[in-house]
Order: C-alpha cells, then structure tokens, then sequence
C-alpha cells in the first residue's frame, strides 16, 4: 500500500519494486507533504483492504491540506491483542517522527475513529493542541461486545484458552451477532431464502466430507496449512481490533469534535451523539451520505467536502479571537 500511496502511476511503481523497498508495515504513509494548512492525520479504519480510499479522500481535499495516513497497526503475530491506547501510543511515535510539534488535525473512520479519539487525548496530554478531531462513524463504546469480551474471558480462563484462542472465539461469536442482527431486519420470505441457502451450504459441506479420501486428501495437499506456509498462528486482525475496542473506555475530552455519522448510524436506535456527547461537550454532528461503507467509496468526495467545511470552521473559530485583539 505505501508504494501505490507514493507511486500512483504505472512507471514509478516498477521503478519502486526494482528497487526492493517496498515496506510492507508501515507506520506511515506520507500521501500529501505539500499545503499550508495544519497537517491532517488519518487513521483510515480498513483492516483488511489497506485504506485505498485515502488517495481519493486526500485528492479531494485539495493540494493545499498536508494528510498522512496512519494505517492500522500490524498485530498479526504479536504475543498478545493490544489496547487501543497501546495503539494509539504506536501511532504517537509516528506521528510525531515527521511532526515534533502541533498544532495538528487527527481523525479515524470506524475502530479507527476510536483509536483517533485516543490519539488526539494523548497528544493534549503531552502538552500539544489538536486544532480539531474527526469521529467519522464510530461509536464510543459497545456494550455487547464488552459482555462478549467478558464471556470469552471467562471461559477462557475455564477451558485455559490462549490469548489467540480467545480473540478467535470473541471474533465467531461477534460474526454471528452481526448475522442475528441483519436476520431481524428481513422480512418473512428474506428469512426463508437465508434458511434455504444455509441449509443447502451445510449439505454441501457434508457431501464434500463424505467423498472419496484420496481427493479429499489431494485438494488439501493443494491448499497451504497455516503450519505449512507460516509455521506460526496469525492474530485474526478485525477480531483482535473490536477485542480491544470492546475493552476500551473513553475519558472526557475537552477538545473541539467532528463527529462525521453515516446514514446507518443515523438511523439505528442508539443516540450515538448523545453518547460522544456526555465525553465531549464541543462535539459537532455531520450526516453523511450513504452507509457505512458508502460513506468512504461511493461517495468520498462527499465526505471530503464535509471535512474541509469542518476544517474551515475551525480555522474561522481559531482567528475570530486574534481579529478581535487587534481591533482592541
């Protein structure tokens, strides 16, 4: 991802894997050096499709709005599922590798949205100011992942589960959680069609286990094994992310908010504002067009446009104070 973010062309990106530099973790990626506004740091949320969208989110703020992008922390093979404000500190490091000092812009999509929240604490914390912090669809916390923690905790400590053991149970339960939910939201004959597709894909399954051993063997001679192809387990990334979300807790900012909803969220019954609220007195509310996913494909260059009117605002907000000092 860091070499179609720095090479968005066919000749350079050649050149790039010539070369053999190709980073394949990086902490951050520099997509706009250029502008004179305060530098935008983006946390993009896309655990598994390396965030793409930011190139045209960036392009569409212009060329004058500095933006890096903090990817998600690779955690893959750690030892253990770290805290958000564990990632949050990583992203710190950083952040602050190509820009020592503030004033900066911080804002997340999603889980990073939250890891963005906590970002922005910690930078405060150390004495530097966030002109402004952008929450774009993201909840502060959940209370039935937290319980789905808890279970998994518990009965990990009973069956004497593994750290992977148990963000890999956690992660199954949520998965089917997010089925029962899009369940009730069907209607009658949507229920039935999703019963008949289920039941014939579990009679598959049994028809592919009953078949003769020696192709069953020869397709999974074909297929790498986890043991085979790495030799070591791999941390379930989306599963270990919401693990840690589910345990975060937010404290009180006192900080100017964004908080960017698509139309998923404005629509479902929790008072997602009423919630970063309570946190965050000086919270804005910003619809957005589209659904969770619509928000940063189909219509980016909407949610660009809402950003830079956020951004406006402040810069107008910061200034109205030094306008009227000078008129003293």
């Amino acid at each position: 991802p860091s070499a179609l973010f720095r090479n968005p062309n066919v000749e350079h990106l050649a050149g790039e894997i010539a070369r053999e530099v190709i980073d394949e973790s990086p902490t951050l990626l520099r997509v706009n050096d250029a502008g004179r506004s305060t530098p935008f740091f983006y946390l993009h949320g896309d655990l598994s499709g390396g965030g793409f969208y930011s190139l045209k989110l960036s392009r569409s703020l212009g060329p004058d709005q500095p933006f890096y992008v903090l990817p998600p922390q690779d955690i893959r093979l750690l030892p253990a599922a770290p805290s958000i404000e564990e990632m949050a500190a990583a992203h710190l490091a950083a952040l602050r590798a190509v820009r020592p000092k503030g004033p900066y812009v911080i804002g997340g999509f999603c889980i990073g949205g939250l890891v963005a929240y906590e970002l922005a604490q910690q930078i405060e914390a150390g004495g530097d100011t966030v002109e402004m912090l952008l929450v774009i669809d993201a909840a502060p916390e959940d209370k039935v992942l937290r319980a789905l923690r808890w279970l998994a905790g518990a009965f990990g400590a009973l069956l004497r589960w593994d750290d992977h053991a148990k963000v890999d149970r956690f992660g199954r339960w949520v998965l089917w959680r997010g089925r029962l939910s899009r369940w009730y939201g069907l209607n009658v004959r949507a229920q039935a069609r999703v019963v008949l597709r289920r039941i014939s894909n579990r009679f598959m399954r049994t028809y592919d286990m009953l078949r003769p051993r020696f192709r069953r063997e020869a397709r999974q001679s074909a297929i790498p094994t986890e043991s085979s192809a790495a030799g070591r387990r791999e941390r379930d990334v989306p599963s270990a992310f919401l693990w840690a979300s589910a345990r975060y807790r937010p404290q009180p900012y006192r900080g100017p908010v964004a908080l960017l909803l698509s139309e998923d969220v404005v629509r479902r019954g929790r008072n997602v504002v009423g919630e970063w609220q309570e946190l965050a007195p000086d919270v804005t509310m910003h619809p957005l067009i589209g659904s969770h996913l619509e928000c940063i494909t189909a219509h980016v260059d909407t949610l660009a446009q809402t950003i830079e009117s956020c951004l406006q605002d402040t810069v107008a907000t910061s200034r109205a104070p030094e306008e009227n000092s000078s008129r003293l």
